[in-house]
């Protein structure tokens, strides 16, 4: 992931470009993942528009830069996992 230093810990400050540009910059990857990682391509947008958001409303959460691509990623997968239980659930398996 692209994401400098400097970057995460101003968008940690509250700094709304430096999210902004966060939000840009790492939605490539999460994708790439989530396709990866998710049952469907629905559910991979569905996890990555939940990372995204979880990004926006809790980066002030993030004690360090140095652990944010493993914070955002484990979020995707997390989400992964969600979605496909649900969909296990609602197929009734």
């Amino acid at each position: 992931m692209k994401a400098s230093p400097q970057l995460v810990d101003a968008a940690r400050g509250g700094d709304t470009q430096a999210i902004a540009q966060l939000l840009t910059q790492c939605q490539p990857d999460l994708k790439r993942f989530a396709r990866r990682t998710c049952s469907t391509a629905e559910d991979a947008e569905d996890a990555v528009q939940a990372a995204l958001w979880q990004l926006y409303r809790k980066i002030g959460a993030l004690r360090t830069a140095a652990t944010f691509a493993v914070w955002l990623f484990r979020i995707v997968e997390r989400e992964c996992f969600r979605l496909f239980r649900g969909r296990k659930v609602a197929e009734g398996q």
